[in-house]
């Protein structure tokens, strides 16, 4: 089939506007925070998926490798003006590059080197069980007020654990 380069493009940037329309509607840190009342009381679940699940169906499952996160819902089931209703996941930015690295070989001296690609951080989404996570256990319900000092210190864990790493190495 011919490639028609305008038609290329043309989907390219619809995808681009629909990336950006997802992005758009991520609640912030301070829009979640405006639609949380500090005597509400918030239920905190563990959640959990298998591991790229959306890539490799349930292989995750087989090998007991699963994508966690915390999910955060009004325990009076409503749902707030933004979203009072939100899951949090530490994800990589490029999950192949955090896993698998790149070999680097310096053209001056051959010297070859090992890059690993696995800038993350922790991710705020709109709660959905129905959707992406397949497990959800409640933990603990705790006041608004413990949501917001959460929510005010997720920042600065972002800041100081930037790095995804799957597996450690021991000796």
């Amino acid at each position: 089939v011919p490639r028609n380069s305008d038609l290329d493009m043309k989907v390219s940037a619809v995808v681009v506007l629909l990336i950006l329309g997802v992005v758009a509607s991520l609640p912030s840190i301070e829009e979640i925070r405006d639609d949380i009342n500090e005597s509400d009381d918030y239920v905190i679940s563990y959640l959990r998926n298998p591991l790229s699940r959306e890539f490799y169906g349930q292989v995750g499952d087989l090998f007991n490798i699963y994508h966690t996160g915390v999910g955060v819902r009004r325990a009076d089931g409503t749902v707030g003006q933004i979203s009072s209703n939100f899951s949090l996941e530490f994800d990589a930015d490029d999950f192949l590059g955090a896993t698998l690295p790149d070999v680097v070989v310096d053209s001056s001296t051959g010297e070859k080197d090992l890059r690993w690609n696995n800038h993350a951080s922790v991710v705020i989404e709109p709660f959905d069980l129905e959707g992406y996570w397949e497990h959800s256990q409640d933990v603990v319900t705790v006041n608004g007020t413990l949501v917001l000092m959460f929510l005010d210190w997720l920042p600065k864990y972002n800041a100081t654990h930037d790095t995804y790493t799957l597996f450690g190495v021991v000796s």
